[in-house]
């Protein structure tokens, strides 16, 4: 007769973001998504399959950790530059309001994104 060990839990690993779709449909896993090095995925779509995993009672994870040079909203790399920051809401600027200042960023240079 098989005993379960309390120690560890059973991982799932998902090598796409289709089987890791398809496994958090299935719900009560663990599942790990370990993608390719060359491969990447957005914190936002990210986030949504934590979230679904949640409703479906699997816990997802991730092999490696997003690099922080990939863009949060497109998956683009990210690399050092400058973007105009209004201090009066202490948000980035389109347009140039009279006071903004200068900051060093980390920018998306596809779609614009910025962090400081």
């Amino acid at each position: 007769m098989a005993e379960e060990s309390k120690d560890f839990e059973v991982e799932t690993v998902a090598h796409s973001v289709s089987e890791l779709e398809r496994l958090i449909a299935k719900g009560d896993a663990t599942i790990v998504l370990d993608l390719p090095r060359n491969t990447s995925i957005t914190a936002a779509l990210w986030g949504e399959l934590v979230e679904r995993g949640l409703k479906n009672n699997a816990s997802v994870k991730m092999a490696r950790p997003i690099p922080d040079d990939v863009c949060p909203k497109c998956g683009a790399h990210m690399s050092a530059g400058k973007a105009m920051m209004d201090p009066v809401s202490d948000d980035f600027s389109d347009a140039l309001p009279s006071n903004a200042n200068l900051v060093d960023c980390i920018k998306c240079h596809e779609c614009g994104y910025s962090e400081t």
